[in-house]
């Protein structure tokens, strides 16, 4: 009864109103559309595990296991379908939208730690995130944060443990996030010991304790992909790969804010440049902000400083990961983080109304694309999509008509225990293929690499592999999809290898039988003979 006395009363029922709002905005539109490469790669990785193949043995992946696994769990629960995943990343989002505004209330103590949730709620939405592991790690690695500042607070053995624990969870997910988690959380560790002048010995136990709890999840798990996976496969495909190729290949720009000054851009464009500019930016200002006011505030240290620090360089870690790739999914972790800050600077300096009036103006602004975009989504004139795997989910008519065609093809032409190969009209210059379609399809991969990307499928290497993987599976049918080849990504993904082996052995041996306006649908010839 005090519970429940607690929930209802004033401050609380205002709270739980906003999340129930937020919940009915996360839930609106979760079934329009679909990623054919993020998404695919996440649930077509999730659909091998599901029959027995073992990742980067079986299949090629930069990504750790955490978010196959979870998804593969969810598929053979409650069946293949997209909206599945859909689901369960609604449930991510929300707890996560929870975890920020809990960490941003043990701040400010105020009922505004709730704009940290709208934020949240707002950009993830904006970003359709959905069935990839950087929204479950985001969800870990805050919950990481917001233990180890319930630990700073009250310092309980149970707390520092679970912190460690949910870190070493998120490196499941993300490798880099859950380096960044630990690498962080033991910084703050260090500055709380020193600060409070504890003994070393004190010191020494509790980042021992800490690591240990990141490695009772960290090692079992990592040791076992070793064993069955190689130690050189996880390791060229978890480490080498993403530190090495990725960047050169996959690698963006920070916009640059100075583009709305040139005459030939409209309007339009010129605003978009500019909330893109102050969105990339924003959470370099608020660090930057944060620490100016921790050390004017420097005078005796407290636990809520510490809270500051340890948010600051969590941020500026997750920065770097938006360094390389600079768009708006791999800003989002340092951006959500950034938004704790954001409504604490409010808090301690919100007390004039002007100000209260200029960051509600800038929040606004803030929300504005996210909001347009959501707007702009709900006027389309969507349909439901008649394929089994993908009920539920909402595209234009004329995409429909075309996955709909594809799907009644292979459902007339093809058996369900055939596997396939989905590529592109080129590989020697490729940005992504249409890694969904397998799932879509119900078909498995006639490949080790049902996810190519530059930089891999482009090297002589691979395109014999996978040559030599399409006539070991014998496969018949194979799906080329029309990409652009002008790729405007100011990357190596936008020049061609020269290698064109895949090509020629696709051409040579398998005719065209089925067309839509951007797919190629063809057969082999004869059936492929391993030439080995």
């Amino acid at each position: 009864m005090n519970v429940i006395k607690r929930l209802i009363n004033k401050n609380n029922l205002s709270v739980i109103i906003i999340f129930s709002c937020l919940f009915i905005y996360l839930v609106s539109g979760f079934n329009f559309d679909f990623k054919i490469y993020d998404e695919g790669i996440a649930v077509v990785g999730a659909n091998r595990i599901a029959e027995g193949d073992t990742p980067y043995l079986d299949f090629w992946t930069i990504y750790p296991p955490g978010q196959y696994y979870l998804l593969a769990l969810i598929f053979k629960t409650f069946g293949f379908e997209l909206i599945n995943e859909r689901i369960l990343s609604i449930f991510i989002f929300f707890l996560t939208a929870i975890i920020l505004y809990r960490i941003s209330l043990n701040l400010t103590k105020s009922s505004i730690s709730i704009i940290s949730s709208i934020l949240y709620v707002f950009f993830i939405s904006y970003s359709t995130m959905y069935g990839t592991a950087m929204g479950t790690s985001i969800l870990l690695s805050l919950t990481s944060f917001f233990l180890l500042h319930k630990w700073f607070s009250s310092p309980s053995l149970k707390f520092l443990f679970f912190s460690s624990l949910f870190a070493g969870l998120t490196s499941v997910f993300r490798l880099d996030i859950g380096i960044y988690s630990i690498t962080s959380n033991a910084l703050a560790l260090i500055i709380y010991h020193t600060q409070l002048k504890l003994p070393f010995k004190n010191l020494f136990n509790n980042i021992l304790k800490y690591i240990s709890g990141f490695c009772l999840i960290f090692v079992p798990i990592y040791l076992a992909l070793f064993i069955n996976s190689s130690f050189y496969n996880v390791v060229e495909q978890l480490i080498i790969f993403p530190s090495k190729v990725f960047p050169d290949y996959r690698s963006l720009p920070f916009p640059n804010p100075f583009d709305i000054f040139h005459d030939y851009n409209s309007i339009n464009f010129k605003l978009n440049i500019f909330w893109t500019g102050t969105v990339f930016y924003l959470p370099l200002i608020i660090y930057i902000s944060s620490i100016i006011i921790v050390y004017k505030n420097n005078e005796k240290f407290n636990i809520e400083n510490l809270k500051i620090i340890h948010v600051v360089i969590s941020g500026l870690f997750f920065y770097l990961q938006a360094s390389i790739r600079s768009d708006i999914e791999h800003l989002l972790p340092t951006f959500f983080i950034s938004s704790i800050l954001f409504v604490y600077i409010f808090y301690i300096f919100g007390k004039n109304l002007l100000i209260k009036i200029a960051f509600a103006l800038f929040t606004l602004f803030l929300l504005s694309v996210p909001i347009y975009k959501k707007i702009e989504q709900n006027k389309q004139n969507n349909v439901l999509l008649k394929i089994p795997r993908l009920n539920g989910i909402l595209v234009n008519q004329i995409r429909a008509f075309e996955l709909n065609s594809i799907y009644n093809f292979f459902k007339e032409n093809v058996r369900y225990n055939e596997k396939i190969f989905v590529g592109n009209i080129r590989h020697d210059l490729i940005y992504i293929n249409d890694v969904i379609m397998y799932f879509a399809l119900n078909r498995l991969p006639g490949t080790k690499y049902h996810e190519l990307s530059p930089g891999q499928v482009t090297k002589k290497e691979t395109q014999l592999e996978i040559i030599r993987d399409l006539q070991n599976n014998k496969v018949k049918y194979i799906i080329l999809r029309k990409e652009e080849i002008q790729i405007t990504e100011k990357n190596l993904s936008s020049i061609s290898s020269g290698i064109t082996i895949l090509d020629d052995y696709l051409d040579m041996n398998f005719k065209e039988v089925f067309s839509t306006p951007n797919y190629i649908i063809k057969k082999a010839i004869k059936v492929q003979e391993n030439s080995d």
